[in-house]
């Protein structure tokens, strides 16, 4: 059997499993009574409690190197892709060669868009969280009634005098889930055990922080990088995937140490297949990939994907995005992009610019403030809007766009839906196209293949005019990955190159303020996709919402909170119209970004205007 895991013989079968296990549980002791377990007793590698299993390869002498490492010594030269990096390339800064390594998002791609890293709900303060991780509120209930059942059926009223006195007046549940466990939390903070210096929980973001925390402790420079590869766990969706595959895949986990969920009508064949939740380290995964090949059911493609996607995840898009005319770089820190609306009905700033004069000189404005690409846009998408006619959309469009071809030193993006006014765009001056359309009109995906114009594509159900009219989602952070996953494969098949490709989650396009939050406070999800992400919030009603139903007026904050969200989650372009102050909020989040990292670096980011196309 793949994986070391033998078959349970036919027949036999456990029987009576519900009362052997309330047996075994009554001849426990309480769990505050428990001795406790042995460090060595779960493996330091294996996520969710997964106890006593042996990880494939047991390194000789792991001991002197004061690590417990499961990997057996690899000399530097021959070590295999390093540990991925957060939002940014800062591993180059780092000193040990498995760091240094940067492996290319394209080495190995499987089945496009059908894999995605999954990422925890946004921050949260930090009882929040203990709650969360010590499984507290409403996990309690349950249990208790459950407690209390059992009790009730082996005939006992309720706990003893010395098990209240011991907990302090709370029921089991609440010892171990509820207000009891704060109690003891409480009490625990209060005070130091003598004699022991205060220990610090640490912040670690990123593998190369890690790294450098464990360096610190003057352990083994090999020690440091096998360890570093543990210190993270990476959720990783795949769906529609094979009945067959889904067990066999969870076994491979669990014999590296890992783990996956998986439909639970996978045990009686009800479902032909599942949605699939691998849980692992970045250690763990390596090995994987080293099994998966080997078996069938497709699980070498499985892992291919698995590969990519985490690859894709951990190493944003670098380089020059080359326009049609000009180029801007990525990679060096967020970019901003500044809305110039030229038309008389926008949400915000609709008849603002009424003339090419006034409209150029809100963009050399922007310019001067430390704009990275103008979008030009000549039809209001808010919604409920109605298209206009091309012809007018492109005489708002022409005249500003002939102008700041021949004075702006950055690239210019054409905000439209329509491929005819594209075409003439480009002609004129602009150098990307950005599509809300998202690419789903053959005629726009022609002009970007022939052009080379890179393309924004865009989450939105409809058009601007119907798309409120349904914000129902059974998955919301699923359909939009998966509907941007499919829009760019099908933009690569009909010609248009990969690198010309960007996302955009598409806020306010087709959802309620909730899910704009939801996918804002998610987005670094789409960095599995492997493309820049785009994310414009300025403005919008739903930080209106998120502020008591506040005026466009009172957005500002709001909108760069958003912003500085976005670039934290992995966004590598925010769209905006208050471009001076929203470039200043995301020079401080890069001065913070840089604060800790190695070599003395200057918190002021590199300039970063346009290049020559």
């Amino acid at each position: 059997m793949a994986g070391g895991v033998g078959r349970r013989p036919p027949g036999d079968l456990p029987t009576g499993g519900d009362q052997e296990h309330r047996q075994v549980r009554a001849a426990q002791p309480p769990r505050g009574d428990r001795p406790p377990v042995a460090g060595g007793e779960l493996g330091d590698d294996v996520p969710g409690g997964v106890a006593g299993r042996e990880p494939d390869r047991v390194r000789e002498g792991a001991e002197e190197a004061g690590v417990g490492e499961d990997e057996p010594a690899v000399p530097a030269e021959r070590r295999g892709p390093s540990p991925p990096g957060e939002l940014g390339a800062e591993e180059r800064a780092l000193d040990a060669p498995e760091l240094r390594a940067v492996r290319h998002v394209e080495r190995r791609r499987g089945p496009e868009g059908r894999v995605r890293l999954l990422e925890p709900d946004g921050p949260r303060v930090a009882g929040e969280q203990l709650a969360e991780e010590a499984g507290l509120a409403d996990a309690a209930r349950p249990l208790e009634r459950h407690e209390a059942a059992g009790r009730s059926r082996r005939g006992h009223a309720g706990p003893s005098p010395r098990a209240v006195k011991r907990s302090g007046g709370a029921s089991p549940g609440e010892r171990r889930l509820g207000r009891g466990f704060m109690a003891e939390a409480g009490a625990r903070v209060a005070g130091r055990a003598p004699g022991v210096r205060a220990a610090r929980v640490l912040e670690l973001r990123s593998p190369s922080e890690t790294a450098r925390e464990l360096a610190r402790t003057d352990s083994d420079p090999e020690g440091v990088g096998i360890m570093t590869r543990k210190a993270r766990i990476y959720a990783i969706r795949l769906d529609r995937v094979p009945l067959r595959a889904a067990p066999l895949l969870k076994q491979e986990l669990l014999s590296v140490g890992g783990d996956s969920a998986h439909a639970r009508g996978v045990a009686d064949h009800s479902v032909a297949e599942t949605s699939v939740v691998t849980l692992a380290t970045w250690a763990q995964y390596r090995r994987l990939f080293e099994k998966l090949p080997r078996q069938p059911f497709g699980l070498s493609a499985i892992g291919e994907e698995l590969d990519r996607a985490l690859t894709a995840y951990s190493t944003p898009p670098t380089g020059r995005l080359r326009g049609v005319h000009r180029a801007v770089s990525l990679g060096g820190g967020p970019l901003v992009m500044g809305v110039l609306n030229l038309t008389p009905d926008s949400f915000s700033d609709g008849n603002r610019y009424p003339t090419a004069d006034e409209a150029v000189a809100r963009a050399e404005e922007m310019i001067t403030e430390g704009v990275a690409i103008l979008d030009v846009g000549g039809e209001s998408t808010r919604p409920g809007a109605r298209p206009v006619p091309e012809e007018v959309e492109w005489g708002r469009l022409e005249p500003v766009l002939r102008r700041l071809a021949g004075v702006s030193p950055v690239p210019i993006s054409v905000d439209t839906r329509h491929a005819t006014v594209a075409v003439r765009a480009l002609d004129a001056g602009a150098d990307l196209i950005n599509d809300v359309g998202g690419l789903r009109d053959a005629a726009m995906r022609r002009v970007a293949a022939r052009s080379g114009a890179p393309v924004v594509v865009l989450h939105m159900r409809g058009t601007p005019e119907t798309m409120q009219a349904d914000t129902n989602y059974a998955d919301l952070r699923s359909e939009v990955f998966h509907a941007l996953a499919d829009a760019t494969a099908l933009a690569i098949r009909d010609g248009i190159a990969r690198e010309a490709l960007l996302v955009d989650p598409g806020l306010g396009f087709g959802k309620t303020a909730e899910q704009n939050l939801e996918l804002l406070t998610h987005l670094g999800e789409l960095r599995s996709l492997g493309y820049p992400i785009v994310v414009g919030a300025s403005r919008k009603s739903f930080l209106g919402a998120a502020l008591g139903n506040a005026p466009v007026s009172e957005r500002l904050e709001a909108g760069l909170a958003a912003a500085v969200l976005a670039a934290w989650e992995g966004a590598q372009i925010v769209r905006t119209h208050d471009v001076g102050p929203t470039v200043r909020a995301l020079r401080f989040l890069e001065a913070a970004r840089r604060a800790g990292r190695p070599g003395g670096r200057s918190a002021e980011p590199e300039p970063r205007g346009a290049e020559p196309g």
